[in-house]
This record gives structure tokens, sequence and C-alpha cells, in this order.
């Protein structure tokens, strides 16, 4: 069975690392030496996070700055309504810019955030309306 996770740049590793403490998710250090950390939202969920010249020397191309504009959006699939209104409070208490407020969506609820490095989020309660 093959593991999945994604990788991201950050202009700040210390920024991002707090930003995604304060979420809940737990943080863990990467390899001694090596420029980034992982987070981890969910069981089996990973993010990996380099700091933005690391990442430059990983991969082909220029290095999109997620603040200017996005190659994807990352989704958290909750347990509830609350649950969703819960993180989004705390990503915003935490430096996130809602860009969208939650509500309920065609085949759920839900809102997103950007974090600190611009990068796109949704948080989604899947699932029947109220």
């Amino acid at each position: 069975m093959a593991n999945y996770w994604t990788t991201f740049a950050t202009g700040d590793l210390e920024r991002s690392r707090g930003f995604y403490e304060a979420l809940g998710f737990e943080v863990r250090p990467g390899p001694e030496g090596v420029p980034c950390f992982t987070a981890h939202p969910a069981e089996g969920a990973t993010i990996c996070f380099f700091a933005r010249e690391a990442f430059a020397a990983m991969v082909p191309g220029e290095v999109c700055d997620a603040a200017h504009g996005q190659e994807t959006v990352q989704s958290l699939g909750l347990g509830s309504r609350d649950e969703v209104d819960r993180l989004l409070a705390r990503a915003e208490s935490a430096g996130a810019s809602r860009h969208t407020r939650a509500s309920e969506q065609p085949n759920g609820y839900g809102g997103g955030f950007s974090d600190p490095d611009g990068h796109a989020w949704a948080v989604l309660h899947l699932g029947g309306k109220r």
C-alpha cells in the first residue's frame, strides 16, 4: 500500500510550524539538518513543509508563491459542522485569512481559509443538511 502526503514551500518555517500547532495538528521535526517539518491533521495524513530554498532544489521550474496564485486547494473532511466552525475559528485566531465563511454547501457544510503563506484550505463536513 502506498502512502500519500502533500509538500509545500514556506517562507518562514517557525511561523508555519506555530500556525499548524495552533490548529491542533501534531507537528514533528524533519531530519536533522533538513529545513523542514511535518504536520499531521489526522491519522494517515501528512503535510510536509520545506523552507522555500530547499523546496526549490527538489522541483523543476519556479516555486509557486501561494500568496499570489494557487496550484491546489487542500481539503479537510471533519465529523461535524461544529468541528468545521471550531477549526475555522482556530485558523483565524492563529493568523489565517478567511476566504470563505462557513455555510451550507450542496453536499454538506464548509468554509475556507488561507494559511500565512497563502496556501488555500477547504474545511468541510460532508453530509445532510441540519
